[in-house]
């Protein structure tokens, strides 16, 4: 069984491998969450310096449909959007 920072390792490997419509590197998005919600100050100001980040997701499901792990990535983006509002 995979640990789920291994999982976000591969999620974050997968995601590099093409462009998501809006541009957002899903994965970088994702690994500054996790890391930023356990206290990782540098992770926070990671996120704050993407060019795109879960802002910017227009909600058209191609990260859903492609995430090895299954999860709802749309409703991550609002969750991570709200989190760094």
């Amino acid at each position: 069984m995979m640990s789920t920072r291994n999982k976000w390792v591969r999620l974050y490997t997968v995601a590099v491998e093409w462009r998501f419509p809006a541009g957002i590197d899903i994965g970088a998005v994702n690994k500054f969450y996790d890391l930023a919600k356990i206290g990782d100050d540098m992770a926070r100001e990671h996120y704050r310096a993407l060019e795109k980040n879960a802002a910017d997701c227009i909600g058209c499901g191609h990260c859903n449909s492609r995430c090895p792990f299954s999860v709802a990535q749309m409703e991550r983006m609002r969750e991570i959007k709200e989190y760094y509002d």
